[in-house]
């Protein structure tokens, strides 16, 4: 499932309100899980967060995936990876930014 789900709604429910939940997707604020008979049997995302999961799919990234933004240090050396990751994440972010304008 998404790493990052905000919301979980009814079937039902989300057929009364799918536009204000894709709004609300499309804003940012994360995915929201539509359930049925208390099951998830979907999870609505923004096209950014699909085109992100799709891109790792591509690459043959694991299935196991951790959200965007959590950061799990296991040892010593793991802060310092970390820290070269998220900058490193932050410059591709910005290089991003900048040829899309």
């Amino acid at each position: 499932m998404v790493g990052n789900v905000q919301k979980k709604v009814t079937k039902d429910e989300a057929c009364v309100k799918i536009s204000s939940l894709i709004q609300t997707v499309a804003n940012g604020a994360g995915a929201v899980a539509i359930t049925d008979h208390g099951k998830v049997i979907t999870v609505l995302v923004s096209k950014q967060e699909y085109e992100w999961l799709h891109a790792c799919a591509k690459q043959g990234a694991p299935s196991e995936r951790r959200p965007r933004g959590a950061i799990i240090l296991d040892d010593n050396d793991a802060l310092d990876q970390a820290r070269i990751r998220v900058r490193e994440d932050f410059e591709n972010a910005l290089s991003k930014t900048a040829s899309e304008l």
